[in-house]
């Protein structure tokens, strides 16, 4: 009985800090654009599953690193997102159903267009790492360990980032009042289009880093997206900290409901945020504290 209640434990782990690494990531950039720029982006996901089709375009195709596919995630999810910025979100900056609306579109037309190019069959990608490491009753495969890790490190260096340098203070001063910012000289179109560009950077890294682990298909940013907007609901909307407190939440909550009650697993994260709302409407990280 004691070792079964064990394994089970190391099987909710496994799965709970995989999915909350992947989470993480894709919260990271929403709250983040949110805060900065007030822009609900649902097309987030859909920018997810074109960091996935890179890793399998690079990897499969071409035979290459899947570090090269990371990089190439990151440099090509910061340049889309200070295009979608300039032509698209600014424009729209003073009306948010606007831009949720834009962003729905958005992500409607990239999921076609991956779609045309790709086809609708499954893909995968092949880990880069094959084996595997035992610790008691936990099992782990390298990969999952890989992708933990790169997790881990891109969260931490955008913390250092938006705490520690100049940009990154200038982030967090127009996310507390971009008037201010602007007379206190901030370019704060600037900061937009920075914030933007390593919000679809994270969201992209994320798409490399899962395509070695799950199914690729022109579809597949709709769940994570899902989940990573309950990350910041749970977490506190805007708050970098609150990020990653709702990811680990939301990723546990789901390994758990999986593995337990399988279909009820949305159920009973969505049952979770409203008890938040309804006890702590601002989330568990306010967004003045992270």
């Amino acid at each position: 009985m004691y070792s079964t209640v064990i394994e089970v434990a190391a099987a909710i782990f496994d799965n709970g800090i995989i999915i909350s690494s992947s989470v993480l990531l894709m919260a990271l950039g929403l709250s983040l654009i949110f805060g900065v720029l007030d822009v609900v982006n649902l097309a987030h996901g859909a920018l997810f599953t074109v960091g996935a089709f890179i890793a399998y375009f690079i990897s499969v195709k071409f035979k290459m690193n899947f570090f090269a596919a990371l990089v190439l995630a990151v440099l090509a999810g910061f340049m889309i997102g200070l295009l979608l910025e300039k032509l698209i979100f600014f424009p729209l900056r003073k009306d948010l159903l606007s831009g949720i609306i834009a962003a729905f579109g958005l992500s409607f037309i990239i999921e076609v267009l991956l779609g045309q190019v790709f086809g609708l069959d499954i893909k995968g990608v092949p880990p880069m790492v094959k084996r595997s490491f035992h610790l008691g009753p936990l099992r782990m495969d390298a990969q999952r360990i890989l992708i933990i890790g790169f997790a881990a490190l891109l969260a931490t260096a955008l913390i250092i980032f938006i705490h520690r340098s100049r940009f990154g203070r200038a982030i967090r001063a127009v996310a507390q009042n971009s008037e201010l910012s602007l007379l206190m000289g901030i370019n704060t179109s600037f900061i937009r289009l920075l914030t933007f560009g390593i919000g679809i950077s994270l969201a992209m890294s994320a798409g490399v880093l899962m395509s070695s682990i799950t199914y690729i298909d022109p579809y597949i940013g709709g769940e994570l997206l899902i989940e990573a907007f309950a990350a910041i609901i749970l977490g506190g909307l805007g708050s970098i900290y609150g990020s990653i407190v709702g990811s680990l939440v939301v990723g546990f909550l789901m390994a758990a409901g999986l593995f337990f009650f399988s279909a009820w697993a949305y159920a009973i994260l969505f049952g979770a945020i409203v008890v938040v709302l309804v006890i702590r409407p601002q989330g568990i990280i306010p967004f003045e504290s992270g």
